[in-house]
């Protein structure tokens, strides 16, 4: 029965919610990366060797895939009916298994001016965000060997785990290792897929060059009104008269658009999006095999 009782519980605890919430357990929420990549990109933003690069008008555009798998095997010895439609009952003899993968995906832009206003001068050094995350290092190995009118952008990519710490700058830190949460017939398991680009605005397109093919004729479609003549009641002769200027109707009232908020620059442009598309993940169907 105690069994039972703790594989009620390893249910329990998947069908409790897509992603955990709290980052001291090695879960991950979006807070969790933004503040290690605002750190890291301040790092670099701040470092006096590449001032020439401009870095505070660059944008940044993160993917983040975050998946977890829980895993479920037991035995059980009684009639246990399990409060979950999707679950079948657990028979006298029978075993229970199966494997729940959650994913959850967000694209969301960092403002570099931003971070430096938050973490300029705090974040220095190796390591600036004590996380383990290699992203500041990453940019600094970059642009040492790239001169900015060469720099085309660029990205990192790792596949990473939420690991609490407690004498981390952030109470955590990120590690390839995947965490396995293990109780009785019950497993957790997690892994984070993030994207961080970077690259200088995509100017705007000019205007298209139009090619004109055959002859044209410009043509003013605006009518012209002639002078009337009627007869001058005291010469009897015929007199000009200036017509009336024609009735002007009331120009109709424009509904303008309701004022959109503030979008970032980075989650349209082009060029970052080109990255992160290059970097997606693979995702095969069950039972496909790569040859």
């Amino acid at each position: 029965m105690k069994s039972v009782l703790a594989l009620c519980a390893a249910l329990g605890l998947c069908g409790c919610a897509l992603l955990p919430m709290d980052e001291r357990h090695g879960a991950a929420t979006i807070e969790t990366f933004k503040q290690s990549i605002q750190c890291e990109i301040a790092a670099v933003a701040t470092d006096p060797r590449f001032a020439h690069f401009q870095l505070s008008k660059w944008l940044v555009k993160t993917s983040l895939d975050m998946t977890l798998i829980d895993t479920l095997s037991g035995d059980a010895k009684a009639t246990v009916p399990i409060p979950n439609p999707t679950l079948p009952n657990i028979f006298p003899g029978g075993s229970l298994s199966g494997k729940f993968t959650h994913t959850g995906h967000v694209d969301f832009a960092v403002s570099i001016p931003e971070a430096i206003a938050i973490y300029g001068d705090k974040c220095q050094g190796p390591d600036p965000s004590q996380t383990h995350l290699g992203l500041a290092d990453w940019i600094a190995a970059t642009l040492d060997q790239i001169r900015p009118e060469n720099h085309g952008g660029l990205s990192y990519t790792v596949d990473v785990d939420v690991i609490a710490s407690v004498g981390s700058r952030f109470g955590f830190v990120f590690s390839i290792v995947n965490t396995v949460d293990s109780s009785a017939g019950y497993q957790r398991e997690g892994v984070h897929h993030l994207v961080v680009t970077m690259s200088e605005p995509t100017p705007p397109s000019g205007p298209l060059a139009v090619r004109v093919v055959g002859p044209v004729r410009v043509v003013d479609s605006r009518p012209v009104r002639q002078p009337q003549l009627q007869p001058d009641a005291s010469s009897g002769q015929q007199g000009e008269v200036t017509p009336e200027p024609p009735h002007v109707a009331s120009k109709p009232r424009v509904r303008r658009a309701p004022q959109l908020p503030y979008r970032n620059p980075a989650l349209e442009d082009p060029n970052l999006n080109r990255m992160l598309q290059q970097q997606a993940p693979v995702r095969l169907a069950p039972g496909t095999v790569l040859r």
